[in-house]
């Protein structure tokens, strides 16, 4: 059998690699959530001032929201093959010992 520290370690690393996986999915979730209020604004402004500075300066700002929500960020993908590579490797580790 093998050694509780070991298992104690493995476990951490496998609860650590679901943590890291979380960041990327919550950032997504953060910045969506952010863009679809930017659009239910957009929305009840073209209806009050539909040719107005106001509406145009919030298309941009929309714009921009929809780019920030598209791109892809280096913490997503770090966080991503950390994650995986914690969550695999304990799993790996556990069939071996």
């Amino acid at each position: 059998m093998t050694d509780p520290a070991i298992m104690w370690y493995l476990n951490l690393a496998a609860f650590v690699g679901g943590l890291m996986l979380a960041v990327p999915v919550l950032s997504l979730n953060a910045r969506k959530r952010e863009f679809s209020g930017l659009v239910s604004e957009l929305r009840k402004l073209k209806q009050i001032d539909s040719q107005g500075l106001a509406t145009a300066m919030a298309e941009v700002q929309t714009t921009d929201a929809a780019d920030a929500v598209a791109k892809w960020r280096w913490l997503d993908q770090f966080c991503l093959y950390v994650g995986y590579g914690l969550l695999l490797g304990s799993a790996g580790l556990r069939l071996v010992l």
